[in-house]
């Protein structure tokens, strides 16, 4: 199956606020497809979008000379940021074992969504946390320029520093901060186990922001979701952050 044949429509919950040219419905009048209203026609406006129906109905119930123009909602193009969980859980399990490689389906789930982004022509970013403890975040702002999409696929499938456990919560608070100037209806697919999920004052000060938060839950469909019943065995378990057996 081709890497095309894996994307997916990207349809906002809001109007998106972004630079010309896109395919999302922006909340600003303009150029676009998608008709948000008329108003009465004022001296400079294009004469080609006179609604000559709209016109004609109140042109007749007033008995004089009235025109209306359709007004149009801007299309835009739509940011997109993938946000990686890159806590010591979500570094599990190495090649060998039977459980999910929670790297792998963080590298494949990303490249399907950052395909997706830039088939419908959005700007594509990534954010993680997999830094050391005194450095701010990994950040790729987002951009649909050419060449960028080879940055986001190596950003996807680097290692670095674990990422405290409460790293999802973190980098979903960094990016409603102010300064980092994301647009309302930027998409933020966030990529974790959720086994240490983010507050409610998080998703909510996002929801605020007007970005439209995805989650993508990555769980082991057996080991994180129902132990089996061990009763009579010893299995040894492993703290994902030292290593240490139990």
């Amino acid at each position: 199956m081709s890497r095309r044949a894996l994307t997916f429509p990207l349809l906002p919950r809001r109007r998106v606020t972004g630079a010309g040219f896109g395919a999302m419905r922006s909340r600003r009048f303009g150029t676009g497809f998608d008709l948000a209203g008329s108003r009465p026609y004022a001296p400079g406006d294009d004469v080609r979008q006179i609604d000559w129906r709209a016109s004609a109905r109140v042109s007749s119930a007033r008995d004089s000379d009235e025109f209306f123009v359709r007004e149009h909602l801007a299309e835009r193009t739509g940011r997109l940021v993938i946000l990686a969980d890159r806590s010591a859980r979500m570094a599990l399990s190495p090649d060998g074992l039977p459980w999910l490689s929670k790297p792998d389906v963080v590298s494949e789930a990303g490249a399907i969504i950052v395909d997706s982004g830039f088939e419908t022509g959005c700007a594509v970013g990534y954010l993680d946390g997999a830094v050391a403890a005194d450095e701010a975040p990994f950040w790729r702002p987002p951009s649909n320029r050419f060449g960028h999409r080879p940055v986001l696929q190596d950003a996807l499938g680097r290692q670095g520093v674990p990422a405290p456990d409460d790293t999802a919560g973190r980098l979903l608070r960094w990016l409603t901060h102010p300064a980092q100037a994301m647009t309302p209806g930027t998409f933020v697919f966030v990529l974790s186990d959720f086994l240490s999920a983010p507050s409610d004052d998080a998703w909510i000060e996002a929801l605020a922001r007007g970005l439209d938060p995805v989650p993508i839950v990555i769980q082991d469909p057996v080991w994180e979701q129902s132990f089996p019943d061990v009763a009579g065995a010893v299995l040894p378990i492993a703290d994902p952050s030292s290593g240490r057996l139990h």
